[in-house]
């Protein structure tokens, strides 16, 4: 026998115990399975790499069946998932956007993009529990990320959490000083802690770099009133006004200050504004209820005129919302007398 007949028959002799201590069925089961993978993954960028092309060409809708057909392919193809969240989130589709990224941080639990999307999701969606799930996961990921402290403190925030709404809204400011949104953020935090020196000193930050922004205005608007310093509060909140004249916050809010400066027939005006403009307001149909009721109070009068009015203005109301407790309250405390 030559050389290469006994190597020959050493291997076939190794072969044959490995067969027999396996199985040659599991041999072969598991060649397959090895070389399907590879094909489907082959396939499956294929597809994705396909999607990117679509979705840079605006066709978002290809691009999607695109992704669909890559998941099919490979059901843990992390980046397929991911790039289908945010053609669905670009597209104002969250709930469809939130499944896929959903996928994408079960896959990979370590990606910080996909815990912060996805957070960022249900935040739109008002799911407020579920964002801070993902988002604290996020931070775990990259706890000096300004964004997800930010996100996480609003989210906080809609939760009244406010303690660590102020954490997480001050540890953004911290780390991107120069963010308009997160000071203004952080200043409504202190405003709902009633912390209003430090309220008006965020919005004041946030009004330096961003002078006309809406939100600020009408922040620091509230702060000085609930300080009762109603002069600063109507002249920020009439700036507001001019500004962005079709936004009733600043009106109501004006209408707010006019009530606690006791200048009721101003109060009045500016909420008459709101209902002209939104016959529907039932903030502005109150107002105009308690500025006219008020006006009745402080004159002493025993024309009852004024108080008619408000009652009616009140009655408008429970009309369009039945369920206010406190307008109802309101009408039988008036009503009786």
């Amino acid at each position: 026998m030559s050389v290469q007949e006994i190597v020959k028959n050493q291997k076939m002799k190794r072969m044959y115990l490995m067969y027999k201590r396996i199985g040659i069925s599991s041999l072969v089961a598991i060649g397959t399975i090895v070389t399907g993978c590879s094909w489907h993954h082959d396939r499956a960028v294929e597809q994705y790499v396909t999607a990117l092309s679509l979705k840079t060409a605006a066709f978002d809708e290809d691009a999607i069946n695109a992704l669909k057909e890559a998941v099919r392919l490979d059901s843990e193809f992390t980046m397929a998932h991911s790039l289908m969240g945010d053609i669905y989130a670009n597209n104002g589709q969250y709930q469809e956007a939130a499944g896929s990224y959903k996928k994408a941080c079960r896959i990979n639990p370590w990606s910080f993009s996909d815990h912060l999307k996805l957070g960022k999701v249900y935040r739109i969606l008002e799911q407020f529990s579920d964002a801070i799930v993902y988002l604290s996961k996020a931070y775990e990921l990259k706890p000096k990320n300004p964004e997800v402290n930010y996100t996480l403190g609003v989210c906080y925030y809609q939760t009244e959490d406010y303690d660590n709404a102020r954490r997480y809204c001050l540890q953004a400011v911290e780390l991107d000083p120069n963010n308009p949104g997160y000071t203004a953020s952080l200043a409504d935090v202190y405003n709902k802690q009633k912390d209003f020196d430090m309220a008006i000193e965020s919005y004041k930050k946030s009004l330096e770099l961003a002078p006309d922004d809406c939100q600020a205005m009408c922040g620091l608007g509230a702060a000085y009133t609930n300080m009762e310093r109603f002069e600063p509060a109507i002249y920020i909140l009439n700036r507001a006004i001019s500004l962005y004249p079709q936004d009733n916050r600043p009106a109501i809010l004006l209408a707010f200050a006019y009530l606690g400066s006791k200048d009721y027939a101003s109060a009045y005006k500016s909420y008459k504004t709101v209902s002209d403009r939104e016959s529907g307001n039932t903030e502005a149909l109150n107002g105009m209820g308690v500025a006219k009721m008020m006006q009745f109070i402080s004159t002493g009068s025993n024309d009852n005129t004024l108080s008619e009015e408000a009652i009616s203005y009140w009655q408008q109301s429970l009309v369009l919302d039945p369920q206010q407790d406190k307008i109802i309250r309101l009408l039988e405390k008036f009503n009786s007398k």
